[in-house]
């Protein structure tokens, strides 16, 4: 799996069965032509349900790779987004009429640099007299939050 061709054609099927609300054995090399039922296009739900559902599958898929996989995943994610930075802030601004584009910048290089990935993920033991415990963080599944948002008001 650590051949790139095979790693990218593993996200573009993981990608693939998200989108279309099933899991496949085998990846597709047809193109998604149009958006699901629920959704308004690729990656863009109409209920945070629906948005859960897919990530939820996604996570379960995701969860099969290898530690080294997934490692690789997350750095393509970053190295993908990095130059669609601005665009986002942007269309944040835009879309919420909230906050500054530089502001929106800064937030989104921070989740990019910041953001764990694999590192958290470490094995550790302890020993005593009484035996040997082991602690092995792993994923534990999908988290969904919708928060409030205050809007300051210019005066």
């Amino acid at each position: 799996m650590e051949n790139n061709t095979q790693l990218k054609e593993m996200i573009r099927s993981m990608v693939i069965d998200v989108l279309q609300g099933q899991k496949q054995e085998t990846a597709s090399s047809q193109p998604i032509k149009q958006a699901p039922k629920g959704q308004v296009e690729p990656g863009i739900f109409d209920t945070v349900d629906e948005a859960i559902q897919a990530a939820k599958v996604a996570q379960e898929r995701f969860e099969d790779c290898t530690l080294a996989t997934r490692e690789k995943v997350i750095a393509d994610i970053r190295t993908a987004m990095r130059p669609r930075v601005q665009e986002l802030a942007q269309k944040t601004v835009e879309e919420t009429g909230m906050g500054r584009v530089a502001d929106k910048v800064l937030k989104l290089n921070l989740t990019l640099d910041k953001t764990p990935g694999v590192e958290d993920l470490v094995t550790e033991c302890e020993t005593g007299d009484n035996g040997m415990t082991l602690y092995e963080l792993s994923a534990y599944g999908v988290i969904g939050a919708i928060t409030q948002v205050r809007i300051q008001q210019k005066h």
